[in-house]
């Protein structure tokens, strides 16, 4: 009686086991950290306007914080997120908010999409870890022919 009790015991802890390490292991974990800074541009597709952007980003667990800065200066980044590839900040303007959502692509690329207060205007950004440690073959952030430093006004909007 003891020796199956003892083998559904081990039966059990077994299962358990698998089961703690599928949850446990799955994609949610993230394997990168965001930690530095980042370097990119981004595009408003109503005004076909695009502009340089610089991002830092601190990380403890899936739990960012940071800063995003333009020609206008620097703005702290709130209600963010990190799971798994995918990542997700808000950034608070004068006149609203934008909504940044994206993807790690690989270690030194993350991508996505904006939106600004509530659909009023979308676009797309791009940022390059901008740290001296690019891969050889990596890819450069793109330029653009007009200088930022003489746009003005809200870029998003």
């Amino acid at each position: 009686m003891t020796y199956n009790n003892l083998k559904l015991f081990s039966i059990v802890l077994t299962i358990t086991g698998l089961l703690f390490c599928y949850s446990g292991c799955s994609d949610d974990e993230v394997d990168v950290d965001l930690t530095g800074y980042w370097t990119g541009r981004t595009e408003n597709f109503e005004s076909n306007k695009s502009w340089n952007i610089k991002m830092y980003f601190y990380q403890i667990g899936n739990q960012l914080s940071g800063v995003y800065t333009d020609y206008r200066g620097n703005i702290s980044i709130f209600d963010t997120s990190y799971v798994g590839r995918d990542l997700e900040f808000n950034i608070q303007l004068e006149t609203g908010y934008v909504t940044f959502t994206g993807t790690r692509n690989t270690d030194n690329r993350l991508d996505g999409n904006w939106i600004y207060s509530e659909n009023v205007n979308e676009g797309v950004w791009l940022l390059l870890r901008d740290d001296d440690n690019f891969s050889e073959g990596e890819e450069e952030v793109p330029s653009d022919d007009e200088s930022d430093s003489t746009a003005t006004g809200n870029p998003f909007a």
